[in-house]
C-alpha cells in the first residue's frame, strides 16, 4: 500500500489528527453497518423483503443491503485507517507522546506513562515475562543524576517486590553508585529502608569486590542493627573478624555524648575502653593499649626458667650463667626466638608466647654459697636496655643468705622477636646465683 503524497507534507502531529478523524469516522460507520445489521434479521432467521406492501409508501422506507456488502464496507473503513497509518512509519516506530506503546520497539515519550488497575482480583498492573533464562523481565535505566533506573511507591505495601526461585529476588549493579538504594520515610513510626526475608538463607546479602559488601548510615540512630535468635552478628575477615575505628579524642572521658554500658571505644591513641555505668560520658574500664599489661594467664604449674646453681636440678639450656658482679648486665630471652627452655621432671614444660608483655612469679638470690664469695650487693632488673634502673629489687648484705621475693616485671618486646629481661648484680665482687620460677605471664 503506498503512501499519499499529500501526507508528506503535513506535520506528525497534523498527521496523528488525520489519523484520529479516520478512526473516530470509522468507527461511527461501523456502528451504523451493525445497527443495520440487526434491523434486517428477523426472529425467525429469514430475510428481510426490499419492499414493503402493507405500509409506508416504498419511497419512504430506506433500502437494505446484503449483510455482504455491509462488511464489505466496514472492512473498507478499516483499510481506509489502516492506510493513515502506513503514512506514518515513524510514529509506529518511535512512539510519540499520546501513541500506545510498540513491542519490539523503542518508545519515547515526553511525559510520564500510568497503568492504573482497578480491580481488587489483580495481582499486578503490568506482568512482563522474559524467556530468556539470562535475562531480565523488566530492566530501568535512569539518567545521571537520576533518582533511579527503576522507582517503586506505595502507600502500605512493598515499593518493590521480586521474587526468584534460586537466584537473588532484587539484583542491583552500579558501576560507582549503590547497586541498591533505599530509604524509609515514615514520620509517624520507625520502618526499615530494606527488608528482606529468607526461609533458611540470608535475608540480605552483599557482595563487593573492593569496598563494603553492605553499607550502613544512620543519621541519629545505628548505622547497623542486628537481632538474632543464635547471634546478633557473626564475623569473619581474611585480616581480622572486626576493626574499630579510633575516635579523635583521647579518652572516652571527654566525650560528651550519652553513652551506654557495654559500649566499646578506641580513643586517639588506639586504646580500647570499655562502658560499665552508663551516662555523659559514663564510667569506662580501658581493656588494652600500648600501655597496659593485658589479659593475665596461668602456666599449668609454676616453672622453672634459670637456675644458676652447678646443681644436678639446674638443667635450664641457657639461665645457667648469672649476672657478674661489679654491674655487668644478664640478659635472660622469656619468649620468642632463643628463649629459654624451662626445667621440667618429665613431659613439655609449658612456655611463654612471644608478645607476652609481662611475667608474675619468684625471685630467689643466694650470696655467699657454693664457693662465692660473700659481699654486699644489689640485684636490679629492667624491661629496658640499656637499662635505667631504680632501686634494688633485692639487696643482700655481706653474710651469706638466701632471699626470695615474689615479681611482676614487664618484659621487652622491642627486637620484635624476643621477649627479655635485663638484670644487674651491683655487687663489687659477689658472683651470686639466681632462681627465676614464672607461675603466669600478661598477653
Amino acid at each position: 500500500m503506498s503512501a499519499d503524497p499529500n501526507q508528506t507534507s503535513l506535520s506528525a502531529d497534523e498527521r496523528f489528527s488525520q489519523l484520529d478523524q479516520r478512526i473516530t469516522d470509522t468507527q461511527q460507520q461501523i456502528a451504523e453497518v451493525l445497527k443495520l445489521l440487526k434491523q434486517s434479521t428477523p426472529t425467525n432467521g429469514q430475510a428481510m423483503p426490499t419492499e414493503r406492501t402493507d405500509g409506508p409508501s416504498p419511497e419512504l422506507i430506506p433500502s437494505f443491503v446484503s449483510r455482504r456488502s455491509m462488511l464489505k464496507k466496514a472492512a473498507l473503513a478499516t483499510l481506509g485507517a489502516a492506510a493513515v497509518w502506513e503514512t506514518m512509519p515513524s510514529a509506529k516506530a518511535g512512539g510519540t507522546q499520546g501513541t500506545a506503546l510498540i513491542s519490539g520497539e523503542t518508545n519515547t515519550a515526553t511525559a510520564s506513562t500510568t497503568l492504573t488497575l482497578n480491580t481488587t482480583s489483580g495481582f499486578y498492573a503490568l506482568n512482563v515475562v522474559n524467556s530468556n533464562s539470562s535475562g531480565s523481565g523488566g530492566y530501568g535505566i535512569g539518567a545521571s543524576g537520576a533518582t533511579g533506573g527503576v522507582f517503586g511507591t506505595t502507600s502500605s505495601g512493598n515499593g518493590v517486590s521480586g521474587f526468584s526461585s534460586t537466584r537473588s529476588g532484587v539484583l542491583g549493579v552500579s558501576v560507582s553508585g549503590s547497586g541498591v538504594y533505599a530509604i524509609a520515610q515514615n514520620l509517624q513510626g520507625s520502618a526499615p529502608g530494606v527488608s528482606a526475608f529468607a526461609n533458611s538463607g540470608s535475608g540480605v546479602s552483599g557482595t563487593s569486590g573492593s569496598g563494603a559488601g553492605v553499607s550502613g548510615t544512620s543519621t541519629s540512630g545505628s548505622g547497623l542493627y542486628g537481632t538474632g535468635g543464635k547471634y546478633g552478628a557473626g564475623l569473619t575477615g581474611t585480616v581480622a573478624p572486626l576493626f574499630l575505628n579510633s575516635s579523635t579524642l583521647s579518652t572516652p572521658y571527654a566525650d560528651t555524648n550519652d553513652h551506654l554500658p557495654g559500649e566499646l571505644y578506641v580513643d586517639s591513641s588506639n586504646e580500647l575502653w570499655y562502658c560499665t555505668v552508663g551516662g555523659s560520658p559514663g564510667t569506662w574500664r580501658k581493656v588494652a593499649g600500648s600501655a597496659t599489661a593485658g589479659s593475665f594467664a596461668l602456666l599449668s604449674a609454676p616453672t622453672r626458667f634459670i637456675d644458676t646453681r652447678t646443681l644436678a636440678e639446674s638443667t635450664s639450656s641457657t639461665g645457667t650463667t648469672p649476672p657478674a658482679p661489679g654491674g655487668g648486665v644478664r640478659t635472660y630471652i622469656f619468649s620468642g626466638s632463643g628463649a629459654l627452655t624451662p626445667y621440667s621432671s618429665g613431659g613439655t614444660p609449658p612456655s611463654i608466647p612471644y608478645g607476652a608483655t609481662g611475667l608474675v612469679g619468684r625471685l630467689t638470690v643466694l650470696n655467699g654459697q657454693n664457693g662465692h664469695s660473700s659481699t654486699s650487693g644489689e640485684l636490679k632488673v629492667s624491661n629496658v636496655n640499656p637499662p635505667g634502673f631504680g632501686s634494688g629489687l633485692i639487696i643482700w648484705g655481706s653474710s651469706p643468705a638466701s632471699q626470695i621475693l615474689p615479681f611482676i616485671l614487664a618484659l621487652d618486646n622491642s627486637s620484635g622477636d624476643a621477649g627479655k629481661m635485663y638484670f644487674v648484680n651491683t655487687s663489687a665482687a659477689d658472683d651470686i646465683d639466681l632462681i627465676v620460677d614464672v607461675t603466669g605471664y600478661y598477653y
